[in-house]
């Protein structure tokens, strides 16, 4: 499945953030991999002020170094992210900063669209990163069958139709099809290639195919009902066209 992994891996990477008033790390997750992009320390003093300065002046600095913080953060995650095509942001950290980031709009509008929830974490660094990424694995696989659902409905929808213009199955039709450049997105089940009377080479061969025509390649999992039906149904490989 390497040729259709590595078209599946460019395509599906999330934005990673966590945060407390001292530190903050950016990250990215593609695939299965977890890379650092910023890694930052702030100025925001402890609140623990030294003898001399009043307690009401103290606190109005580190609020004050806390918002050019959170500015500074917000920034960062416009550099880091707003080029990439991202499926989502995942926002970690200790205790309430994390909220108060999110909640005070300190994030780019165009990524507060794609945020998908907060996590407690206990680090700020790459650790956190890793934790961050464990704490929010059940969201993320939530959201990647809740895709492969909706793809399977709009491939049935299709199938269903009087018209039936826009599905295709069988190794035969599809192969056409890619050849023809006609395919917007192949789904294949991740049991296609243990299936019974599919010859070597057909997967790479798929993959090939799709690669030279932009084709969006879907592994779907078999713990849906659409997923069976893709695999029993289908012989396990379908295209929208």
């Amino acid at each position: 499945l390497e040729p259709l992994e590595g078209l599946g891996e460019t395509k599906t990477q999330f934005g990673l953030i966590v945060i407390d008033r001292s530190e903050c790390t950016l990250g990215l997750l593609k695939g299965a991999t977890i890379s650092t992009l910023k890694h930052m320390y702030s100025q925001v003093p402890s609140k623990h002020g030294k003898g001399g300065q009043s307690k009401r002046r103290f606190e109005r600095l580190i609020e004050e170094a806390a918002h050019e913080w959170y500015k500074k953060v917000g920034y960062s995650a416009t550099e880091c992210f707003l080029k990439r095509d991202l499926e989502g942001i995942l926002v970690g950290g200790p205790g309430a900063t994390k909220d108060y980031f999110l909640g005070k709009e300190y994030l780019n509008h165009e990524l507060n669209k794609i945020m998908i929830d907060t996590f407690d974490t206990g680090y700020t660094d790459e650790t956190g990163l890793r934790e961050l990424v464990a704490r929010g694995s059940t969201r993320l696989s939530e959201m990647q069958l809740i895709k492969e659902k909706s793809l399977m409905e709009k491939f049935m929808k299709e199938v269903l139709s009087p018209k039936g213009k826009l599905a295709s199955y069988g190794i035969k039709q599809v192969e056409t099809a890619l050849n023809r450049g006609a395919v917007k997105q192949l789904l294949i089940s991740e049991g296609f290639e243990k299936m019974e009377n599919i010859e070597e080479g057909t997967v790479k061969r798929l993959g090939e195919l799709a690669e030279k025509s932009s084709t969006e390649a879907i592994i779907i999992s078999t713990e849906s009902e659409g997923g069976i039906s893709l695999q029993k149904a289908f012989g396990g490989l379908a295209a929208i066209l």
